[in-house]
């Protein structure tokens, strides 16, 4: 029999420190709410005024349906975690607490679930804060259903359209527990292999040319913060992982295609962070250069 849902979208929220951000999100979240839309908050052990926030929000609105949580800091990954165990929609969707959802976003994706889909996919785009440009992050041109996983992953990556960002995707529950996906245990890169392995679990994605979320890249986030070669060691390491459990579900010319994606950006990130000949003096650098040296060497 059926697992018989509560509501049919839960949105999952970890927030660690977003003071700044999260009531703006949840006044935008609580103008798209319906009784088939449930809003869960993990306070990752946030040491600014954001549990406050919450909790005001909450009071000041009993009539939303919202799940709210407050542990101890224990990253990304243990906050989303947290998160699933607590949803009880059929459908899911993760939001980082600093980003933006489009107004038209539950009618939309409310709309898509109607067909019963594994995954929804959307356009969407990268605000900078500091020039106030923007560019597509993920871009549909027009809305498409892929009943094939490898033909999904080869057109993203094909288009260099492909992220493994937990925010560019609504995915079903029930996929979980049938794909075995998890987080892992990395305050970095946690959500490689957990993409991967719901994408190779779908029988049904969807693509929705509509642009309905927006990530905000600001000064001091973690995708503006000067990063620690530790952070590009374990980009390559969630490479590996992926590349490794993927020879089970995916044929050559995908695997092909993923393997110089993720080397492109393990290169793009060791010179971010050790620039030119001081990569040469970093021992994960070697042990990158050594495993990986004749795709480098052709760069």
């Amino acid at each position: 029999m059926a697992k018989a849902y509560n509501r049919s979208l839960s949105f999952i929220i970890p927030c660690y420190n977003c003071q700044d951000n999260i009531l703006l999100l949840l006044q935008n979240v609580s103008k798209q709410f319906s009784d088939s839309l449930e809003l869960v908050l993990v306070n990752d052990g946030s040491t600014d005024d954001t549990k406050k926030i919450i909790s005001q929000f909450i009071k000041e609105n009993p009539h939303l349906n919202i799940n709210f949580f407050s542990g101890k800091n224990q990253g990304a990954a243990k906050a989303r975690q947290k998160g699933l165990n607590l949803a009880t929609g059929e459908y899911i969707f993760f939001i980082d607490a600093d980003d933006e959802i489009a107004s038209d976003f539950v009618s939309t994706v409310s709309e898509a679930i109607k067909e019963n889909p594994d995954m929804i996919y959307f356009s969407s785009v990268m605000k900078e804060i500091a020039s106030g440009k923007e560019h597509y992050k993920v871009k549909f041109d027009k809305d498409e259903v892929f009943t094939d996983h490898n033909a999904f992953l080869k057109r993203q990556l094909e288009h260099r359209n492909y992220t493994a960002a937990v925010w560019t995707y609504v995915f079903r529950k029930s996929l979980l527990i049938e794909s075995g996906a998890h987080f892992t245990n990395r305050k970095v890169h946690e959500d490689h292999l957990f993409t991967i392995a719901l994408i190779a679990h779908s029988r049904k994605i969807m693509g929705l040319s509509k642009t309905l979320y927006t990530q905000i890249r600001s000064t001091g986030s973690l995708t503006t913060s000067k990063k620690k070669p530790e952070y590009a060691a374990d980009r390559y390491v969630a490479y590996k992982e992926c590349y490794d459990y993927m020879k089970t579900f995916f044929n050559n010319e995908v695997l092909q295609l993923y393997k110089t994606w993720s080397l492109e950006h393990c290169n793009i990130v060791w010179n971010e962070i050790l620039p030119g000949r001081m990569n040469k003096l970093n021992l994960g650098y070697i042990r990158f250069f050594l495993s990986e040296w004749s795709y480098i060497l052709k760069k």
